[in-house]
């Protein structure tokens, strides 16, 4: 029993590590009028608006995946909490389409 415990969690880690090395899809922020400067500052304030705390307990390999869940949790909150506050300042994101420029 123990060592089914042991390699569910082993799986479960590998699996969030594989998920969080994944490559980031960039996402490009158009604005009607909107200058390189003018995104500068949305973003700053986009991203420490966004900011968000998180914290796992417990011990051991329960510990852990406690504590990737919650880091999991908390970056998904921030991204949205980011994508809100971009698109409340009138800004609007999508993903990079290969050989595309823009804004971020």
């Amino acid at each position: 029993m123990e060592n089914v415990m042991k390699l569910w969690v082993v799986s479960l880690i590998s699996a969030i590590l594989v998920t969080g090395c994944a490559t980031p899809q960039k996402v490009i922020w158009d604005k009607p009028g909107g200058t390189l400067e003018d995104f500068r500052r949305d973003n700053y304030e986009c991203v420490q608006q966004s900011r968000v705390s998180w914290s796992g307990g417990g011990t051991g390999s329960v510990g852990l995946v406690i504590m990737a869940g919650a880091q999991a949790q908390a970056q998904k909150q921030a991204n949205d909490l980011y994508r809100m506050c971009m698109e409340a300042g009138g800004w609007t994101g999508h993903v990079q389409q290969e050989g595309e420029e823009g804004i971020r």
